[in-house]
């Protein structure tokens, strides 16, 4: 679960996520960290993440058996983004 702290950069905007992901941990609350790093990603300003990311999110998903649809809407966001730089080009 640490290693997705790493998808959270250290600003201002990622101010709240980051507490509240570093509190989950610590609780051993590991699906409500999850849903909170799939909240950042998530966000409209948020770039896509890799594709790596988004298999060890999925991983952990299963891990957790947390049945949502998160995984569906990174590959979602990814593909648009894609897609959005193949028609500019």
């Amino acid at each position: 679960m640490r290693e997705l702290r790493q998808v959270l950069p250290e600003t201002s905007d990622t101010e709240d996520y980051l507490g509240l992901f570093e509190e989950f941990v610590c609780e051993c609350e590991f699906d409500l960290a999850l849903h909170n790093v799939c909240d950042y990603l998530l966000e409209p300003g948020t770039p896509s993440v890799a594709m790596e990311t988004i298999v060890r999110i999925q991983a952990l998903h299963a891990t957790l058996e947390v049945q949502d649809d998160c995984v569906e809407r990174l590959k979602a966001k990814g593909q648009l983004t894609m897609q959005v730089r193949k028609s500019r080009n």
